[in-house]
């Protein structure tokens, strides 16, 4: 059968309604093809925005939407109200719909709270418009508060927060700094974020940003925080994401908050494995945190497949370039492709190589799974050996650890335990 006659066929067989049922139907199904000898499976619990909680909850029913590691050491005290006046800008508000231009708003700006810990920086924004603003920005209504430019800087010229390029380039430029935007070391921290708004009434919006580093940089022990930031994006729609909000207000925000010393002399405790139930099991590195305990551990498991390659899958991968104009059609050859046989197979034995649980429990019997919050966090991939690695971050801390850790692996079938002991300074 020809090229032609199979895409004819491959029209006619389904309709485009069809094509979205059987997309819907079979919606579930992961498509794990991968074009390298790694795979990496990562656990993501939020993204975006995050919707906001009752203001009135406690701080460890993670009003802050952060993982349960970090709402115990809220919990614990491990967070700082932050005594400080407001920085007051002439700001210019702009509304991007109607193109009016307004002078003279004056818009304040502070920090209330604050959190800092090696992976996570919180802080909980207060604006105080003024009645001005407030003929043109309906408090009540604001569903989304964003500082699209914000820069966050430390006494060391470290840069822990940014995400405007030119804003990033400016700093460095103006401060003789050869860092790059796109490349991370102690120097600059590879960061992501969720923010939500927490509080709207009279002339008051607070919002929390959450900011949290990847597993290869950590925040520093800094001392003080400098703030900037010249834009405030305001919208009353549910659906606005960052950059699409109608209302900007253009001024110029500058600030510093120190930082509490038990948050910049902050202490790490490493852990060591003193025994294992199978010497197959083994955890390399335990480093506990203010608000988690990071595992590095191997388990012996066996080399990944090969990505299938017969005639039939090689054909379906090839000839989706030539729909590209059809989601549907794309979508269904997709799916063609995960019914061969070949795939089938494949997926089969990645899920069962990949099929690990791990958890933690102390000296008194609790359990401490994966943290679960805005950071990425849990990977697991295998090596060229065959050897199953593993890194994350779990909710114990240091408030509820104890001399003794205990690993709990559960791997295809087996249970095993390695026990770690904390490390005599």
């Amino acid at each position: 059968m020809s090229k032609q006659e199979i895409f004819n066929s491959l029209k006619s067989e389904i309709t485009i309604e069809e094509f979205k049922k059987k997309e819907k139907n079979h919606r579930k199904v992961k498509n794990i093809i991968q074009n390298t000898l790694m795979v990496t499976f990562c656990s993501l619990s939020i993204t975006g925005i995050v919707f906001a909680r009752d203001i009135s909850k406690k701080i460890y029913d993670n009003f802050y939407q952060t993982g349960n590691g970090i709402a115990t050491a809220m919990n614990e005290g491990y967070i700082e109200n932050i005594d400080m006046e407001y920085e007051n800008a002439n700001a210019t508000l702009q509304n991007d719909e109607t193109g009016q231009v307004i002078d003279d708003i004056d818009t304040k700006i502070k920090v209330n709270d604050l959190v800092m810990d090696n992976f996570n920086l919180s802080l909980t924004f207060g604006a105080e418009l003024s009645e001005q603003a407030k003929k043109f920005i309906n408090v009540e209504k604001v569903w989304n508060f964003n500082f699209p430019d914000l820069l966050i800087t430390d006494e060391e010229n470290k840069v822990l927060y940014c995400m405007d390029k030119t804003t990033f380039e400016n700093y460095c430029n103006e401060n003789n700094l050869d860092y790059k935007y796109d490349e991370f070391d102690e120097n600059h921290c590879n960061c992501g974020v969720n923010n939500f708004v927490t509080k709207k009434e009279g002339n008051q919006v607070n919002v929390i940003y959450n900011i949290y580093t990847d597993s290869s940089t950590a925040f520093p022990k800094s001392k003080k925080l400098k703030i900037h930031l010249s834009q405030i994006k305001i919208s009353e729609k549910v659906e606005a994401m960052q950059g699409d909000e109608e209302i900007t207000l253009k001024g110029n925000w500058d600030f510093e908050v120190d930082v509490p010393e038990k948050m910049y002399n902050r202490q790490d405790t490493i852990y060591v494995q003193k025994s294992t139930t199978n010497k197959d099991y083994k955890v390399i590195a335990a480093t506990l945190y203010n608000t988690g305990l990071e595992i590095k551990a191997n388990v012996k498991s066996e080399k990944q497949p090969q990505v299938p390659t017969s005639d039939e899958f090689e054909f379906y991968r090839t000839i989706s370039d030539e729909f590209k104009g059809s989601n549907e059609i794309l979508s269904y050859i997709s799916w063609k492709e995960r019914q061969t046989e070949e795939m089938k197979e494949y997926n089969e034995k990645i899920s069962y190589l990949f099929n690990i649980k791990i958890y933690l429990t102390n000296e008194n019997g609790e359990r401490f799974d994966l943290t679960m919050g805005p950071r990425e966090n849990g990977s697991t991939r295998i090596n060229d050996e065959g050897i199953l690695e593993h890194e994350g971050v779990y909710d114990l801390t240091k408030y509820n650890a104890t001399d003794k850790i205990t690993v709990h692996f559960e791997y295809n079938g087996q249970n095993e335990e390695v026990v770690l002991e904390r490390e005599e300074n």
